[in-house]
């Protein structure tokens, strides 16, 4: 019996030290930094096409999926699909601009559910390309340049870790 009661006590102390050890439910924060774990260089091509005539895109242009305008429909993004070599499909954007005739296309080596894209005004398109469940990549990029003015990684990582519940007072 003694045996029992003494394991018994162990197994509350062990559980009482590592509940003392979870970070608190507040702590538990979405991290943002400069592209670190998936550097953008080989995960992320942008390339400028050849200029186009000075009009919208055509509505239904061939391999396309999908066609966001702009708030003012001066510019749209295209999404399509590219075959994978050894694996899955995965995602590029055509971006073109009516005002500045400029025509990118971007390259992710990602699937094609896992690149998020929306205008945030005539010339700036917010992405978020997930690399898998915990981290994913910000980017902005201004369709003039086809320079990206933001870019950061997002670590979901400690909202996965288990932590403790505030005690009531």
């Amino acid at each position: 019996m003694r045996p029992l009661l003494y394991a018994l006590a162990l197994a509350t102390v062990a559980c009482t030290a590592q509940a003392e050890t979870l970070q608190s439910c507040d702590e538990a924060v979405v991290l943002y930094s400069a592209p670190q774990l998936i550097p953008l260089q080989g995960h992320v091509t942008v390339k400028r096409l050849a200029a186009r005539p000075a009009e919208p895109p055509e509505d239904e242009e061939e391999g396309a999926e999908d066609k966001r305008w702009a708030p003012q429909r001066t510019a749209a993004f295209t999404r399509v699909t590219r075959p994978g070599l050894n694996g899955p499909d995965t995602v590029a954007l055509q971006i073109f601009s009516v005002k500045t005739r400029a025509r990118w296309r971007m390259d992710f080596d990602r699937e094609l559910d896992s690149v998020e894209a929306r205008w945030i005004n005539e010339e700036l398109i917010f992405m978020r390309a997930w690399w898998g469940r915990i981290v994913s990549t910000d980017l902005i990029m201004d369709i003039g340049s086809g320079r990206f003015l933001y870019a950061k990684e997002a670590n979901y990582g400690l909202l996965t870790q288990p932590c403790a519940k505030p005690q009531p007072k």
